[in-house]
């Protein structure tokens, strides 16, 4: 598009709603989107504690779909898992759980109208002066992953209140050592 306009969708319906309509009636196993989630993702990735159900729109988990503003109850771990996933650029072990080539553009300032910066699905801190590639997934309730692809890290915060894991990253990113980076000076 010449000129992409952004509006962010902060129940999940309007972009997740279309994709699991896309998944229902493109996968040869003819599953609904959210058995495909399921089997494709959340079990996959190894989810343990974690509940992705209706949000929103009463009755989505009925008719197959996954609304992700609202209805998902996630676990450190497993947030932990998602941001290791966006690390390791879609692999999970020996398999391509989501497109490589998806995550690396995903990673970039997608909407250059839209402040604070945004990707895809991640809103991005392109003037960090640690990472300006850090990724941040920010969900209901403060749960936040950061990822830094630079220093294959994965933070994440469970935050209590609207505000409290914005500072995460920014009072942890100084302490990152990356295999990369020179020793540090001994004292």
């Amino acid at each position: 598009l010449a000129d992409p306009s952004f509006s962010y969708d902060a129940s999940g319906l309007a972009c997740l709603d279309t994709l699991a309509d896309f998944i229902d009636q493109n996968n040869p196993e003819g599953m609904t989107g959210a058995e495909w989630k399921d089997r494709y993702f959340t079990e996959a990735l190894g989810f343990e504690d974690s509940v992705w159900e209706d949000g929103p729109c009463d009755g989505c988990a009925e008719r197959g779909h996954f609304p992700c503003g609202w209805g998902v109850q996630a676990s450190c771990r497993d947030l932990a898992r998602v941001g290791q996933l966006w690390v390791n650029e879609g692999r999970w072990g020996d398999e391509e759980l989501a497109d490589r080539g998806f995550i690396i553009d995903a990673g970039e300032w997608t909407y250059p109208t839209a402040l604070p910066p945004y990707g895809y699905t991640s809103w991005l801190r392109t003037e960090d002066p640690v990472d300006p590639s850090v990724a941040q997934f920010e969900g209901a309730g403060s749960q936040s992953v950061f990822v830094s692809k630079a220093h294959q890290a994965v933070i994440v915060s469970m935050g209590e209140g609207a505000d409290s894991s914005g500072p995460v990253w920014n009072n942890v990113r100084e302490h990152i050592v990356s295999k990369e980076a020179a020793p540090p000076p001994q004292l």
